[in-house]
């Protein structure tokens, strides 16, 4: 494992603010330090995230393009992307922001640490201020600035709703070595963008998941996402003994609602309990991944906070539609009407931006506890 200098991490920081300006965004994260806990990197479960059957082509050139969710009987449909130097391509498989406005990292199954650094406004998506891309040795750096990269933004042809991006660097320049160039081509999707950047080990009976954790010198801040499903619906498959699942950290960004729903549905539906450690730090996603237990326990000084999905979410009327899904969600798992009520005490407590930490009283009160 290679180590970053934490001058690349100030110039990411300083290109993100100059380069992007402060920006908003529809996900919700506070980059919380609590969330900056480590999990062991030994996963027993491989994320075999492949479209099935991938895309079927018919007369007229056209494409058929499948869905990312079918069904809980399937794993979710992911587009992978690659980091391309010279001509010698290497796949990325998931994505991940990094706390301190450092921007958005790429990762792919054969190292722990970022292939690619890109800043972004949003947190989401790259803004191609400024691309970093680390080359096969896992230690060269080439710099690619605005002025050297170019960018398509297209739809999928393989994903119905989803959006490749095509990156181009002309000329980027080593670092330490500015004579040294290179051309870098990246491909992005959608798919990676919301894969979030989960983590999961497997140990006895007892499977551990986190969101939050450390890679060097930075803290990768993600959340529950397909690849997320696809570990959990792999783990149920290969690993039948495991009967608990325990968020360990997950952070508040919800990046893909619905996928969450359908990890809760999962777990609910073959039985997998959930349990909290002590040390255990869950925000947002967290705690509608820890409601999925069909028994749920947890150990004395863990940590859940709650709050708004997103800018004035406290604001809407409790009629309106957009509180539908959720509402739904926290009954069939909390039940009747303490799962409506936890939503919107949820929604009130962490207006306006707020993160609020759960009582002991909230808890109980609300049923988040079996036992």
């Amino acid at each position: 494992m290679f180590s970053y200098k934490k001058s690349i991490l100030s110039a990411l920081i300083v290109s993100t603010i100059i380069g992007c300006g402060g920006g908003s965004s529809s996900s919700r994260d506070d980059n919380i330090s609590d969330t900056n806990i480590t999990i062991e990197n030994n996963s027993t479960v491989e994320n075999n995230s492949t479209v099935e059957g991938n895309t079927t082509i018919v007369d007229n050139n056209t494409t058929t393009l499948v869905k990312e969710f079918v069904s809980l009987d399937k794993k979710a449909n992911v587009e992978k992307g690659y980091l391309m130097i010279d001509g010698k391509k290497r796949e990325l498989t998931y994505t991940a922001h990094l706390a301190e406005n450092a921007g958005l990292a790429a990762f792919n199954e054969d190292s722990v640490s970022p292939l690619v650094f890109m800043t972004s406004r949003d947190k989401v998506h790259p803004s191609y201020a400024r691309i970093i891309v680390i080359a096969d040795d896992n230690k060269t750096r080439f710099d690619c600035n605005a002025s050297s990269i170019t960018h398509e933004d297209t739809n999928s042809t393989i994903i119905a709703d989803q959006k490749v991006y095509m990156i181009k660097g002309s000329g980027c320049t080593q670092m330490g070595d500015a004579n040294i160039t290179k051309d870098i081509e990246i491909k992005v999707t959608d798919s990676l963008l919301t894969q979030g950047a989960s983590r999961l080990s497997v140990k006895d009976d007892t499977a551990y998941i986190a969101t939050g954790y450390n890679i060097p010198n930075f803290v990768v801040i993600s959340s529950v996402g397909t690849r997320a499903y696809n570990q959990i619906f792999d783990l149920i498959a290969e690993h039948p003994e495991v009967k608990t699942i325990v968020p360990v950290s997950v952070a508040r960004t919800t990046l893909n609602q619905d996928m969450m729903l359908n990890i809760a549905h999962l777990m609910r539906d073959n039985n997998i309990s959930t349990k909290l450690l002590s040390s255990s730090v869950i925000h947002g996603s967290g705690i509608s991944l820890f409601s999925a237990g069909v028994t749920r326990t947890m150990e004395e000084n863990a940590s859940l906070y709650v709050s708004e999905w997103d800018f004035n979410a406290s604001q809407l009327p409790r009629d309106d539609i957009k509180h539908q899904s959720r509402i739904k969600f926290y009954n069939e798992m909390l039940g009747e009407p303490q799962g409506e009520n936890f939503y919107f005490f949820s929604l009130d407590a962490g207006n306006d931006g707020k993160v609020y930490k759960l009582k002991e009283e909230d808890i109980a009160e609300y049923g988040l506890l079996t036992e």
